[in-house]
């Protein structure tokens, strides 16, 4: 999996409220919200692989919940999740966020990655 980017205009420290959150607060809860969609669509694309696609996601949540399940393990930093006992996504997990922010241009870059994949 790529490292997932964020890219925020920067903002003044005099133009945020004092009753909002920090500002690296709410950029690392923004980018951890992002690379949950992001392992999200990798897990329905793996299931989309072996011929399951869900025309909601009340059909996925039933169909992974009956269905599907994940090994871990700890030591190695591995998931494989299986469909029916048929493994189709191996996860070598490493989180990192790396909230020192890179200015490019008019933008702040904060990147992060939940580690690699591999379809099965």
């Amino acid at each position: 999996m790529e490292n997932q980017e964020l890219k925020i205009k920067p903002l003044k420290l005099e133009d945020i409220p004092e009753f909002y959150k920090p500002f690296n607060t709410q950029v690392v809860e923004q980018l951890t919200e992002n690379l949950r969609a992001q392992q999200e669509n990798i897990f329905i694309m793996g299931l989309a692989l072996k011929g399951f696609h869900f025309e909601n996601n009340h059909d996925l949540e039933r169909f992974v919940k009956k269905r599907c399940r994940c090994e871990n393990n700890t030591i190695y930093r591995e998931k494989v999740y299986y469909v029916d006992e048929t493994p189709f996504l191996f996860h070598k997990y490493e989180t990192s966020i790396n909230v020192t922010p890179k200015v490019r241009g008019d933008v702040v870059v904060v990147t992060g990655s939940l580690g690699s994949y591999k379809f099965l």
